[in-house]
């Protein structure tokens, strides 16, 4: 991988290994279906992740048999994500106050409708995403897009991804906040 100066070549391993085994760990632990890198830290080779770039994972759920369960899920997975803060802080010499990692946690009917939490039309099918746990890298997430559905039914599901994303974007010290981009891109 190719990375922004920012990036020196003792953090890349530090941080490869911090990403594979927490997603490992996603998949083994939290019964994750998977887990996507995307975003700068992989978009053209990372030249655009610097300091003060965030880590933008997503996480498909496990298929769970209603409401109640995925809350549970989601109580649990956020013990999983503050630990990767923390791990991420000592990695990129972060405060603990920032969050470093942005997680979308998504079900399979978010990815067949291909729905993002802020109306990105065609995110789940046309970014690059990396699965961290095979390594392999595509354009789009298998099955993402395959199905439709009306305008309802996508506004309410990415109104629940995006309360997901807010509940996941805490900092290494509990700090909760996550801001909106607004650089280039």
């Amino acid at each position: 991988m190719v990375y922004s100066e920012a990036m020196t070549s003792t953090d890349l391993p530090q941080l490869d290994d911090c990403l594979k085994r927490w997603s490992a760990e996603a998949v083994r632990e939290y019964g994750a279906r998977s887990v996507y890198l995307f975003g700068s830290l992989i978009h053209k080779g990372g030249v655009q992740f610097n300091e003060s770039s965030d880590i933008d994972l997503v996480v498909v759920m496990p298929a769970l048999e209603d409401a109640l369960a995925r809350h549970r899920w989601l109580e649990s997975f956020g013990n999983h994500t503050e630990e990767l803060e923390t791990q991420l802080m000592r990695i990129l010499h972060r405060s603990a106050t920032e969050p470093s990692a942005s997680i979308v946690a998504v079900t399979d009917a978010e990815l067949e409708f291909d729905v993002h939490k802020d109306g990105h039309r065609q995110f789940f099918i046309a970014n690059t995403f990396r699965n961290l746990t095979s390594g392999t890298e595509t354009t789009g997430i298998p099955g993402a897009g395959r199905a439709a559905t009306d305008r309802f039914v996508a506004s309410s599901l990415a109104f629940a991804q995006k309360i997901r994303n807010e509940r996941f974007a805490v900092s290494a010290n509990g700090t909760p906040r996550l801001t909106a981009y607004e650089g280039p891109d």
